[in-house]
């Protein structure tokens, strides 16, 4: 089975599968109360998870419906997702707000409950309720650092499933009894499936065992991040150049850079060898040299935003040629929604801004108390404003900070984790996403 990488998913409401979900969703709550098709729900999550990545909120819908369609392991599955993006992406996830996210996590705690009361668990089961207590308890750990664990209602599902565990223990043991039936306050689910099993890996190599499952990963490892128009642009260019097709466009643009003319591919090892055992090389040495200055003066001149640019060019090519054509519309269409929903978050733009604002407003604040005497500011008034700038500081820590945390644990341990390199890869890119299409508003508004 084809292997799915994904990355951790911003804002999904662009994406018509969230609104469909959505709307599956809502039959929960509608008052003629419909059946809500929950295989339905599950792949329109995957669907969501391939193109914009993982997200609190469909991860929290996707959870319920692995449960409805495959019982206690649908639920470790995606106990164990939650677990990863938590632990590891808490700064980063969509919703932004606090609230919001803790509005979620509730309704999930509640879902949750309601479903693992319909639940008939045996002695068999044991393994996997343990398997999703100790997920859990993880989130928690973390809700618990930020001090959340209260507000999201969490803890109530991880004693449910302690409590389910003891009872099957002391069943075993007592009878050797075959099954413990929870009392339900519903119908049994149907704990069958035809979706594969989910593995969730964090910064790790996908190993053979897991061959035939659906591979999830928060980041894409470094050298094959997804670059859908970083490929458009080889094949586009590959193409182009064979056929000799572009019939006079290429003075287009040529600012720095000829738009017709890859970069040379680097050498493998085994050219060089060959090429140094060649018997003209002293000869060709002034020639190779030369050309060679000549593509870093080339590389030197481009601009950072470059490939998307490029990217952008080629894609007014197919408009310029073939205007009608439905792969012309896609094609561009494609182009711009990659660039759109990979892009930095426009919210995340104004997070270091609002919290520069709330520290000068609490210096006015501070300032005015020395001149005006009976006047105080409560150490709770304090902290609350303290909080509140730190959690913007921290939803998006700027470059530098990641570059000196880079620095900070190469001088420490002498490497630096897969991590901390894929999150600074994927912030430059956000950064120049949102750049391209801040440039590209500039420009259309001219």
């Amino acid at each position: 089975m084809e292997k799915n990488r994904i990355t951790t998913g911003g804002d999904p409401r662009a994406f018509t599968e969230f609104g469909q979900l959505r709307d599956e969703i809502s039959k929960l709550t509608h008052p003629a109360r419909p059946d809500v098709d929950w295989h339905n729900v599950e792949q329109l999550s995957l669907t969501l998870f391939r193109h914009n990545g993982v997200e609190l909120q469909t991860l929290a819908w996707y959870t319920v419906g692995r449960i409805r369609n495959a019982g206690l392991m649908g639920l470790a599955e995606g106990a164990e997702l939650m677990e990863a993006l938590l632990t590891h992406h808490w700064s980063a996830i969509w919703p932004a707000q606090t609230h919001a996210r803790v509005e979620i996590l509730a309704w999930l705690s509640a879902r949750l409950q309601q479903e693992l009361r319909t639940l008939t668990l045996s002695y068999a089961d044991l393994s996997m309720v343990y398997r999703v207590e100790q997920s859990l308890k993880h989130v928690c750990e973390v809700l618990q650092r930020l001090e959340l664990k209260a507000l999201s209602k969490l803890e109530a599902v991880v004693t449910w499933m302690h409590n389910a565990a003891l009872r099957l223990e002391k069943a075993e043991a007592d009878s050797g009894a075959a099954a413990v039936m929870i009392p339900a306050s519903g119908a049994t689910i149907n704990v069958e499936t035809s979706l594969p099993q989910l593995v969730f890996v964090v910064n790790a190599p996908v190993s053979p065992e897991q061959s035939g499952a659906t591979v999830f990963a928060t980041q894409n490892e470094q050298g094959t991040r997804r670059m859908w128009l970083g490929f458009a642009i080889g094949v586009m260019v590959t193409a182009f150049v064979s056929t000799g097709a572009f019939l006079g466009i290429t003075h287009m643009r040529a600012d720095g850079y000829e738009l017709v003319k890859p970069l040379p591919q680097r050498l493998t090892p085994e050219q060089l060898s060959t090429l140094r055992q060649s018997s003209d090389l002293q000869e060709q040495k002034q020639e190779i040299i030369t050309a060679t200055q000549g593509q870093l003066d080339v590389l030197h001149d481009l601009s950072p935003l470059w490939s998307r640019e490029y990217a952008a060019s080629l894609a007014q090519q197919l408009v310029t040629l073939w205007p009608e054509e439905s792969q012309t519309t896609t094609f561009v269409s494609g182009l711009q929604k990659a660039l759109t929903t990979e892009a930095l978050p426009e919210s995340a733009l104004q997070n270091w801004h609002d919290a520069q604002q709330g520290l000068e407003a609490l210096t006015a604040r501070l300032n005015t108390l020395d001149e005006r005497k009976g006047k105080y500011l409560t150490g709770s008034e304090l902290k609350s404003a303290i909080f509140t700038i730190r959690h913007q500081l921290d939803q998006t820590p700027p470059t530098e900070e990641l570059l000196r945390q880079i620095d900070e644990e190469l001088k420490k341990q002498g490497s630096v984790s897969p991590a901390l390199y894929q999150q600074l890869d994927m912030r430059i890119n956000q950064l120049l996403n949102r750049y391209a299409l801040l440039k590209q508003s500039a420009t259309g508004s001219e």
